[in-house]
């Protein structure tokens, strides 16, 4: 069909870089059955990963694994890569409350299972625009093709520019090639706007033609559903600045739902020591918009990988591109390249050496969001699982063994081969592989007969949130954090590449800190309830920070 239709298209994909433990894949990527009525065509794929799983946590409440899966999308007419939206229509149906499978609300992505020639509807009518606050008001779309008088619909996760209303049909006026204005009436005066904007507009116009020549990226992330239900804080051990319920610090502090929390010195109040690190100002309280970890989200199973992260940095603009890239060879980071040409020579490898602006870069992208680290807790710990005084991420006291030997060439199969190792801390100088000191490939302690235990896993499956990279999370100890509402990503960051949802986290990283350890620093850091840095508001790109994204269930 597409070739009656003499479309000039080329055909990438995504192929997620996880072995053993992981290893999606996205094959067979096809663009199919092309409706210029309906301004939509098909996305066909195969999809599948390895060890998928699931169960039930204690409070009864069923987990899994599933893949975030989104469609980028490059017009070379343009050079420009746009997030596609997704419809119903395909074989991969809306999101289901029951599943928690499906397209997302907003058609940013959709979580797919396992299987063959799925499909996605991605609908070209809609795009994205910007408007001028002007009089006239300029619509800007490269290359828009559009007469005067097509009619155009305007949606947007902010807010447009005073004179235009969401949902309501406008009129093309005075077209020219990347921009034009618009009137109420087919002919009638260009609109005037004023005031302020904000988000990312869209515009659906049933007149738009396909593109003569377009990529087609289709992304997946694996992803781990973690449950709706109540969880504890704290361990009532040792570990600096933990949650507690006041006033006795033996005492876990349990979330039971996504309620406003008072944070404070009155018996029953969640609080927390103010230790040596930075565990935050122990004010509060806690919004009821604030992520708790009571309702259900996902969250990526490994940390971003350097060949996730290099995919990410070849979709976007050069500008965008420049500002998040480290451009970095030491402590075992391998991304190097240049615009829309970057890759990595170790692409399974834990991507370090990335910002809080980077990670929220790469979330807001992929249609995520941080996460926070009372998220954190739940997800280490598990829903309804009693705590264990100075646990370790992966439940038990039994501290970390470092891994010090790596097994075979650093190319996705690597295995880490000296007794009992289940963690990358202490600063080891790695024998074996690569050698160096830094970060190993994502999940490398998980294989498909590994315990908890063994591989050093989270209760829900997450792999290296001990160790490896430190995680970085929206803290409770500030301000600036507690602001945060938990929105998830839209597939757009702004013109220099930083992410820009509202009320997340700035670029200065204020309202952030870490949690989890690193490969340089000692066990305790791997330990669930540890908070020594916590609110630390670290900006920076250090060898030691990576991170990983989550998007709130519906």
């Amino acid at each position: 069909m597409l070739r009656k239709l003499s479309l000039f298209i080329f055909f990438l994909l995504f192929i997620s870089n996880m072995a053993l433990a992981n290893n999606v894949t996205v094959t067979n990527v096809a663009l199919q059955n092309l409706n210029s009525t309906n301004g939509t065509i098909e996305v066909k794929f195969d999809l599948n990963w390895e060890n998928y799983y699931s169960g039930t946590d204690g409070n009864s409440q069923p987990y899994f694994d599933a893949a975030w899966v989104f469609v980028k999308i490059y017009r070379s007419d343009t050079g420009v890569w746009d997030h596609a939206k997704l419809i119903s229509g395909g074989t991969v149906g809306d999101y289901s409350a029951t599943t928690k499978l499906g397209i997302t609300s907003d058609g940013v992505g959709a979580f797919c299972s396992p299987g063959s020639n799925q499909t996605l509807i991605w609908n070209y009518a809609s795009v994205p625009v910007s408007m001028t606050i002007a009089s006239p008001c300029v619509v800007t779309y490269n290359s828009h093709n559009l007469a005067a008088n097509a009619e155009v619909v305007f949606s947007t996760n902010g807010a447009l520019p005073t004179g235009i209303t969401a949902g309501t049909t406008y009129y093309v006026k005075s077209p020219a090639a990347n921009t034009f204005n618009i009137s109420a009436t087919p002919g009638g005066a260009a609109i005037n706007t004023s005031g302020s904007q904000s988000g990312q507009h869209r515009m659906q116009a049933s007149s738009l033609m396909f593109p003569s020549a377009v990529q087609a990226r289709v992304f997946a992330i694996e992803m781990a559903y973690i449950p709706q239900g109540s969880f504890s804080l704290g361990s009532g051990g040792s570990e600096i600045s933990a949650f507690y319920l006041y006033p006795t610090t033996t005492n876990t502090y349990t979330v039971s739902s996504e309620n406003a929390i008072t944070v404070g010195t009155t018996n029953g109040n969640l609080y927390y020591p103010n230790g040596s690190g930075s565990p935050g100002d122990r004010a509060g309280p806690l919004p009821a918009a604030f992520p708790k970890g009571y309702n259900g989200f996902y969250i990526m199973k490994y940390e971003i990988s350097q060949g996730q992260y290099a995919d990410f940095l070849n979709t976007l603009t050069s500008t965008q591109a420049s500002n998040r890239y480290p451009n970095i060879s030491s402590y075992r980071h391998t991304i190097s390249g240049s615009y829309q040409n970057y890759a990595a020579s170790r692409p399974h490898r834990a991507c370090n050496w990335i910002s809080w602006a980077d990670v929220a870069a790469y979330a807001d992208w992929a249609g995520l969001r941080p996460f926070t680290e009372l998220e954190f807790e739940k997800v280490c710990r598990g829903g309804g699982i009693a705590a264990v005084a100075n646990e370790y991420v992966w439940g038990t006291i039994d501290a970390p063994v470092a891994a010090t030997t790596i097994s075979g060439t650093e190319n996705g199969t690597e295995t880490i081969t000296n007794a009992g190792a289940n963690c990358a801390f202490n600063n080891t100088t790695f024998t074996g592989g690569d050698g160096g000191t830094g970060p190993l490939r994502c999940g490398i302690f998980a294989t498909s007969s590994s315990t908890r235990v063994t591989s050093g896993a989270a209760y829900y499956g997450v792999m290296d949130l001990a160790g490896s990279l430190w995680e970085r999370v929206v803290s409770v100890g500030s301000s600036a954090g507690r602001a945060f509402t938990g929105l998830n990503g839209d597939g757009f960051l702004d013109s220099s590449g930083n992410a820009n949802v509202s009320n997340w986290p700035g670029t200065n990283a204020s309202g952030t800190g870490i949690r989890g350890g690193t490969w340089d620093f000692g066990a305790t850091g791997a330990r669930t309830s540890d908070r020594n840095y916590a609110s630390g508001n670290d900006s920076p790109r250090y060898q030691y920070y990576g991170g990983r994204a989550v998007r709130t269930a519906q």
